[in-house]
């Protein structure tokens, strides 16, 4: 019997041998194996891909909502104090270049304190319970708004709570 035109060599030794039924057996398992392998592979990208979808559909679903509010809406790191996040609302009140809650806010150089500037950030890391605060914000040409500022914890692991 020739196989792939071959007359001698490993196919022909294959084939040729007392026991060549096992040796195709084996071929066989090995080959629906192989066709397993690529099914779970292609069966695992798919689901990958969906999930990906639907994550990027909640991303985009929070950022409507968040863009949505008329009020200035941030979120925070509690660490760093650098704002990762901002709606157009609270954009269009922050300087370009800026990147923490304070200097964006207030133009500070250093995180809020006192009475009149009480940080909810700290307050929250302190007590763990969301805190409100009223600040004073300069508005332009000479106004000033008590605006009231509110923090809470995010909803992430217990090892990261601080963010």
């Amino acid at each position: 019997m020739r196989l792939f035109g071959a007359e001698t060599g490993i196919w022909q030794d294959f084939l040729s041998g007392e026991d060549a039924w096992v040796d195709a057996l084996l071929l066989l398992t090995a080959v629906v194996l192989l066709i397993g392998l690529l099914y779970h592979v292609h069966v695992r990208r798919t689901d990958m891909r969906r999930a990906l979808a639907h994550d990027l559909e909640r991303r985009r679903f929070l950022k409507n909502v968040l863009e949505s509010l008329a009020h200035p809406f941030y979120v925070i790191d509690a660490g760093t104090c650098e704002v990762l996040m901002a709606n157009a609302a609270a954009r269009s009140h922050a300087a370009d270049g800026l990147s923490t809650c304070y200097q964006l806010i207030h133009g500070l150089d250093a995180p809020c304190d006192g009475d009149e500037h009480a940080c909810p950030l700290r307050i929250v890391k302190e007590t763990r319970a969301p805190a409100i605060t009223e600040h004073r914000h300069p508005m332009g040409e000479g106004e000033t708004r008590v605006l009231k500022c509110t923090g809470t914890r995010s909803l992430m692991r217990r090892a990261n709570w601080h963010k």
